[in-house]
């Protein structure tokens, strides 16, 4: 994989450094994980044909990354589900259950009265 020059680099840095004066941390971070054999059955189940080719090692570089990121994110509150157990797409109990996790860590300003 290429390294970004450093011209571009300081561009790139000024861009976020901009974009995170501006716009508020979110209030949690939810961060779904799960393992790469579940990350690419889902990729598979999804269909989208310029997602089938990823290259493994591209999948577990970006995993390693985040995962790095996420240990040391320190901007809010991080919720992480794991998720390799959970259908939260066709599953109503698993909607439920990963809604219940979500409300459980927004403060009770977003949550809207019924």
């Amino acid at each position: 994989m290429g390294r970004i020059d450093e011209r571009d680099w300081a561009t790139y840095w000024g861009f976020c450094e901009t974009i995170l004066g501006a716009i508020k941390a979110p209030d949690p971070l939810i961060y779904l994980r799960c393992l790469m054999r579940t990350l690419r059955w889902r990729i598979k189940l999804r269909g989208r044909e310029m997602e089938q080719d990823i290259p493994l090692s591209y999948l577990k570089r970006l995993d390693r990354l985040y995962e790095e990121w996420t240990a040391n994110y320190t901007m809010s509150e991080m919720l992480v589900l794991k998720t390799d157990q959970l259908d939260y797409v066709s599953d109503l109990i698993h909607q439920l259950d990963v809604m219940e996790r979500i409300e459980a860590v927004i403060p009770t300003t977003f949550i809207k009265p019924s």
